[in-house]
């Protein structure tokens, strides 16, 4: 599309907006007809095999280590979080809430990440 500077979107369930800026002097007419007719031919296309809803989780695990070490474990963390939702066999959400009191999920006071059950380190990967 002629005169497009710059493209954002976002979505929340049921709705998603397509912002698109145009470079200065576009002839605004026109760039409305070009983004109806470009919009009308748009086509919901789900890949092969798609027939019901999927459940899809998108947490993010990414993490900063703030110091020059190794890995973070040491790192003190406070997660003000009373409940947390536990994983099936395939680490998918079984949709389920547990307290977090009395468990090792329980992060409501400042300590290092690194948490040990017996000789074993505690692996945390659920939301």
């Amino acid at each position: 599309m002629q005169g497009v500077t710059g493209i954002s979107s976002s979505s929340s369930y049921g709705r998603s907006r397509v912002t698109l800026t145009f470079a200065d002097g576009t002839n605004l007419d026109n760039a409305t007809s070009d983004v109806r007719d470009a919009t009308s031919r748009l086509i919901n296309r789900f890949p092969d095999g798609v027939d019901a809803p999927t459940i899809v989780n998108l947490a993010q695990h990414s993490y900063f280590n703030l110091a020059d070490s190794a890995d973070i474990l040491d790192h003190a963390v406070r997660i003000d979080a009373d409940a947390y939702t536990p994983t099936g066999d395939d680490l998918v959400p079984t949709g389920e809430i547990r307290p977090v009191e009395g468990t090792d999920y329980d992060r409501r006071v400042l300590a290092p990440i690194r948490r040990l059950r017996g000789d074993e380190r505690v692996v945390f990967d659920l939301n």
